[in-house]
This record gives structure tokens, sequence and C-alpha cells, in this order.
């Protein structure tokens, strides 16, 4: 078995020279990192964003069930208006013809 010989390191570290190369790669890291950071913030804003849309539109989408439902009922209420004054209009007939009948006028058919 092999025993490795460890380094004693002091606590105060000497500064280190960066190669070209070196020094890129950290800067390509670094712009990574940075570009993350944005769209990471960019992202949470336009979460909000869409929240705040789906808000209105949800508002918007009850507003337009509103709307339907009262037209609904305004349709719904002519209609029993409409058969109303249907079934009066055919009595109203029947009675002008008996009465025509009783008092020997012919109507025209």
């Amino acid at each position: 078995m092999r025993i490795r010989k460890t380094r004693k390191t002091s606590s105060a570290r000497k500064p280190s020279t960066l190669t070209a190369r070196e020094f890129d790669v950290l800067n390509e890291k670094l712009d990574f990192l940075v570009q993350r950071v944005a769209m990471g913030s960019e992202l949470s804003e336009l979460k909000k964003e869409v929240k705040e849309m789906e808000k209105k539109w949800e508002e918007r989408f009850k507003l337009i069930l509103e709307a339907f439902d009262k037209q609904s009922r305004l349709l719904t209420d002519m209609q029993m208006v409409n058969t109303g004054a249907a079934m009066q209009l055919s009595r109203h007939e029947e009675w002008i013809k008996l009465i025509a009948k009783k008092a020997g006028v012919k109507l025209p058919a």
C-alpha cells in the first residue's frame, strides 16, 4: 500500500498566475453564470406577467360567461312571453269565431 504525502498548506495562498487559455475558460464560465442569473430573473418576471395575464383572462372569461347567462335568461323570458301571447291569440281567435257564428257573420278563411 502506497502512502501519499500531503503537503501542508498555509492559510495565506500565493496569487497564482493564469495562462491566457485558462483566463478565457474562466471568463466564459463567468459569462455563462451571469447569463443564467439574468435569465432566472427574466423568467421570474415573465412568470409574474403570465400570472397577471391569467388573472385578467379569468376576469374577462367570467364577465363573458355572465353576459351569456344574462342573454340566456332574457331569451327564456321572451320565449315564455311569446308562448303566452300565442296562447292568448289562439283563444281570441276562437272567441271571434264563436261571436261571428252567433251573429251570423261569415268570416273570410
